[in-house]
This record gives structure tokens, sequence and C-alpha cells, in this order.
């Protein structure tokens, strides 16, 4: 059991990461996504004390977390040299520079938001539970959810909400929105998931009506989908060669960056990619845990052109 009765959250698709990545004894590795180090200690356990794995995050909390996981693991049993780095996974280049010889053997991107976020009112990722809007993967730069509630344009609010959480009705929610931040700032989730409910009723078919608003603004607010399509390239160029880049995306947006970066890396002859059609749960692993519904796993190796 983790420290302290401590819940650590299941890593998504792991056996299927650990396949593509081929991890071997020996080998170096890079978790651009280190969360609360689930797939990082997967990996380092397999690399084996010659090994070396970094992790990077976001997140000090998520870090925190990892620290102690690989540390207990570590007191078990020998696993690979590690070392956990707060940063943002588009300095993948000089963190693969940190590994033996400078490159990787392989490297891994489980993008979006984790559980230990969703489930941490303070963070205001989630609607489910009141606290602050925030949003933010790092908690201590740049502006916040509600920053961009209170200060963007009624225009750049709807088309945000288009855009990236495919609201069709994203013009009206943003119209009640800059009409309600005249009355008082919105400052918290479960006011904005008030007026955003107001718009779109409590439900829209089978989701919540204020998920699309809210995933929208936190894809915003942390520039996922540029930071995706700035760090594939440097990951792949921070490859061995042989080696392997894994991306698991939960949003259709991030897989469609993630296929067309892959399919124009192969055009050119320098990778091959592993996975013609994404890899998905299965049944059981939908079953332990829901949240992996949304996931998809694309991989490609590095190759001489």
């Amino acid at each position: 059991m983790p420290p302290g009765n401590e819940v650590i959250h299941e890593p998504v698709l792991l056996e299927e990461t650990l396949a593509f990545l081929a991890v071997r004894e020996g080998g170096a590795y890079l978790d651009c996504t280190a969360g609360t180090g689930g797939h990082m200690l997967a990996v380092a356990r397999l690399a084996g004390p010659g090994g070396a794995v970094i992790g990077c995050d976001l997140d000090p909390a998520a870090l925190e977390k990892a620290e102690r996981r690989l540390e207990q693991a570590s007191a078990e049993a020998p696993i690979a040299h590690w070392q956990l780095i707060r940063s943002s996974y588009t300095a993948v280049a000089e963190l693969a520079g940190r590994l033996p010889g400078g490159k990787a053997d392989g490297i891994l991107f489980d993008l979006g938001c984790s559980s230990l976020q969703l489930e941490d009112p303070a963070r205001g990722f989630s609607f489910s539970k009141d606290g602050p809007l925030d949003m933010r993967f790092d908690p201590d730069s740049g502006p916040s959810a509600a920053d961009a509630v209170a200060s963007l344009p009624e225009d750049e609010l709807a088309r945000i909400f288009r855009l990236y959480g495919g609201e069709r009705r994203a013009r009206a929610v943003a119209r009640r929105i800059a009409a309600e931040r005249e009355k008082a700032p919105i400052t918290t989730t479960a006011r904005l998931r008030e007026i955003v409910e107001s718009v779109t009723g409590r439900r829209t078919g089978r989701i919540a009506g204020a998920t699309r608003v809210f995933q929208a603004l936190r894809i915003y607010v942390n520039s996922e989908l540029e930071n995706v399509e700035r760090a594939i390239p440097d990951a792949f160029d921070s490859l061995k060669e042989g080696g392997t880049l894994v991306i698991i995306s939960f949003h259709s947006l991030e897989d469609r960056i993630v296929k067309h970066s892959f399919k124009r890396l192969e055009a050119l002859g320098s990778g091959r990619i592993l996975t013609r059609k994404p890899i998905v749960p299965d049944q059981a692993e939908l079953r332990r845990n829901p949240r992996s519904r949304s996931a998809k796993l694309r991989a490609i190796r590095k190759v001489t052109p």
C-alpha cells in the first residue's frame, strides 16, 4: 500500500505502452508527463538498475506523489536510476540531453488532465465540486481560467468554446458569460457551471452541460494543442536510432495532431508508424478505470532515412 494509504491512480494503457516502448534492461527513457509516476515506475522496473529514466511534469503536487512512489519502489528492489524534474514537456530536447548519451530509447507523452487534478477542488479543473476557477497544470505560472473568463472578448470566448470544446451553443454561452461578468467576477467553478448550464441545460445528451466549456477553457489556459504540435518534432529528434515515441491522447484535436505529425515523419523516411489505427483500452480496463474511455495511443519508431 502506498505511504499513508495514499491513493495511486492507475496509468492508462500501461501494458500497451510498455510493449510499444520495448523497454529493455539498461535503456534510457523519458516520461514527459510523469504525473504521479505510474508509467515511469513500470518503465524503471523493466529498465533495471543499469537503466535511466527521467520524468517531468508541471504539477508540483503530482511530482511529490511520484517521488514518494519511486522512493518506496527503490527501497524494495533495484530499479533504474531515476530523476524527476518540474518542467514542461516542451523542453523535451533539453530533458533528453540529461540521459546517458543525450538521447532516449523511448519517450512517452500521456496528455490531458490527471485524476489527481480532477479530484482536487482547489485546482478548478472539474465542476463536480466547487473551487477556484484555475485549471492551470502549473499553478504558479500564467493566467488562470478565471483570468481568461474575465478578460477575453466575447467573440474569442465563443471561438474557444466552439474550437476546443465543440460546444454548439458557444456564441450564446459566451454572451451570457460576458453579461454576468459585468455584474460580478466569475471566480469559482460552481458559478461558471451555473452560468453555462443556464444556456445549455444540465445535460446535453450523455454528458453534463458544462463539460465542453470546461474542457475548452482547460485546453486554452494550458496551450495544450500548441504545445503538443511543438513538442513532437523535438521529441522525435531526441530519440536514438530505433527508439520509439508513444503518445496517449484524450481529445480528438490532440489525436489529429499526433496522427498527422507521425504521417509527416514517416513521409520523410525517418519514422515508421507502429499503430495504423490508435490503440484504445479494452473492456477490462474500461471497467477498472472509466476515465480511460477516451484514451488513444499512437506510436512511431525512428529509422534510418
